[in-house]
């Protein structure tokens, strides 16, 4: 099996590697997790509500992900030091799963309404005309 070693760099790399999630998602979830419990009875409402939410957290948790995959090879030696180097490659595989975790709000959203957003739909085909909006001039 795998040693202290090896389970301080997985430690370090996922904590790293899913702080788009817990520093930024989590704190929005906490927030709107009343306002759909409020909108329960409205689901028209609350599916909109909730596909604003999504698009706007995709904004914010995808680019913050990649970058930490991106610029880990380079912050990783300075902020945590040359005995962390082991963690970079799983620390960027990490990242790719850190920005889509975002899409657990899925679960609050079934939890209040009993059924899931969309069944009929994919989510994706639902949010990315939401993420195009905010983007300049609708473009990617």
């Amino acid at each position: 099996m795998f040693g202290p070693a090896a389970l301080g760099v997985f430690n370090m790399s996922y904590e790293i590697s899913n702080m788009p999630t817990t520093e930024l998602v989590a704190p929005i979830n906490r927030a709107v997790f009343p306002g759909y419990a409020k909108l329960k009875h409205d689901l028209q409402s609350m599916r909109a509500g909730y596909l604003k939410v999504v698009g706007i957290i995709a904004l914010i948790a995808l680019p913050a992900a990649a970058g930490i995959g991106v610029v880990a090879p380079l912050l990783v030696p300075v902020w945590l030091g040359d005995k962390w180097i082991k963690s970079i490659p799983l620390m960027q595989v990490l990242a790719f799963s850190g920005g889509l975790v975002y899409l657990v709000m899925a679960i609050f959203l079934w939890l209040i309404s009993g059924k899931p957003p969309g069944a009929e739909h994919d989510l994706i085909e639902r949010v990315w005309p939401i993420i195009r909006k905010q983007l300049p001039n609708g473009k990617v």
